[in-house]
């Protein structure tokens, strides 16, 4: 497996190896510590993992990115010429090339296993900069020829309620997409409710806007009924969200613990500090033509990790996620930027939180990843035997 962050662990990747690891393969997980943050390698739950690590390098600059990602490329391709494997699993379209050259020159199987649509992350925060616009439109065309090339395309979301996920995109482009829902382990279950009614954030931070957002709602409360704050992740607008909600809830007069990169093994602990999540991601993630919004099509794996821990969740409406939690009576739906609805859906959750004895209830049945877990599987001794 290739995956171009630290893996420290990467939760989907690590599932996903661990999966094939009790199915009886061996697996190596080939991954860029652009930050030399981790150890140069080290075996966690038996599957192997070796670190690149050349400077320290963040995230966001183009060309140093593209200058790293060549230079891993040759990495794990060196790599897997040491150790020749039967698969060669790409996380996402940055490190399909690797996989492509593998499967062109005979040596292996080729996995394009898509997280998300890698091409609209180079026009976030700056969706009408002509060189990204252009630079997204040949990663598009990358990632099309990927998925109609591997042997194996791996999707993370289906559509639903009329919304099309990942796995109808890619279908509309002529592959044929297997989806393997981003689920939580069983033994992320339980984490006690926090004494105070609280909004949290427990994720990768990539946007400022949707914090924003969160805080002009808070600020349409009585002072008696504004919720504390838990936000905890690493990422690419850390700094400025904790800079901005710090500030705003100094003035606001409430609480506000915002930390940083966790481990999967944290979550449980971090979600003791929240009652209900935030998921109303900015929708303007997407193609520049229209065509395809990856906010709307994406299912995270917080929506699972919420519900399956007793948190009710307050997502993007018109989208795959926002079906899953209305139809499942997980949670609530909003447009970004509508922060009315958002303070009043604030106060619905809190009376409702208060009435269940400071909990919520989750009705339905929350899906596990031991059925996904299995479906890989399948997916890989097809794969190998056909």
């Amino acid at each position: 497996m290739i995956v171009s962050n630290g893996h420290g662990p990467d939760p989907r990747v690590q599932k996903e190896a661990e999966a094939l690891v009790e199915g009886g393969y061996d697996v190596r997980i080939l991954a860029w510590d652009r930050e030399s943050s981790y150890s140069p390698s080290e075996t966690i739950r038996g599957v192997r993992i070796e670190r690149f690590q050349h400077g320290r390098q963040s995230y966001g600059a183009l060309f140093q990115t593209w200058k790293g990602l060549r230079r891993f490329h040759r990495f794990a391709y060196q790599a897997m010429r040491d150790d020749p494997p039967l698969v060669c699993h790409s996380h996402d379209q940055d490190t399909c090339r690797v996989g492509l050259r593998w499967k062109s020159e005979g040596r292996g199987h080729f996995v394009f296993d898509a997280h998300d649509f890698y091409w609209t992350w180079l026009t976030m925060g700056r969706p009408r900069s002509f060189v990204r616009r252009l630079g997204a439109r040949l990663l598009k065309r990358r990632d099309r020829r990927y998925a109609r090339i591997a042997d194996l395309l791996i999707t993370s979301s289906n559509g639903m309620g009329g919304y099309p996920g990942l796995a109808e995109h890619y279908r509309g482009w002529g592959a044929e997409p297997r989806t393997i829902l981003n689920l939580p382990d069983i033994g992320e279950i339980s984490s006690p409710m926090p004494d105070e009614f609280s909004v949290g954030y427990i994720g990768n931070v990539r946007e400022v806007e949707m914090f924003d957002h969160l805080m002009s709602a808070i600020s349409l409360l009585p002072a008696d009924k504004r919720p504390n704050l838990r936000i905890a992740g690493s990422g690419r607008s850390h700094d400025a969200v904790k800079e901005l909600v710090e500030s705003r809830a100094q003035n606001l007069g409430i609480k506000a613990v915002i930390t940083g990169r966790y481990t999967m093994d944290q979550l449980s602990d971090l979600m003791s500090g929240v009652a209900l999540q935030f998921c109303v991601y900015t929708a303007d993630r997407g193609d520049f033509k229209g065509d395809v919004n990856l906010v709307r099509a994406a299912l995270p794996n917080k929506l699972f990790e919420s519900a399956m821990m007793a948190r009710k969740v307050v997502t993007i409406s018109n989208s795959v996620m926002g079906d899953w939690t209305e139809s499942n009576g997980w949670g609530w739906t909003c447009e970004p930027g509508d922060v009315e609805n958002l303070a009043r859906i604030l106060v619905d959750a809190r009376e409702e939180w208060e009435q269940g004895g400071h909990s919520f209830t989750i009705s339905s049945e929350v899906p596990i990843w031991s059925q996904e877990a299995e479906k890989l599987r399948q997916l890989y001794a097809d794969l190998i035997h056909q």
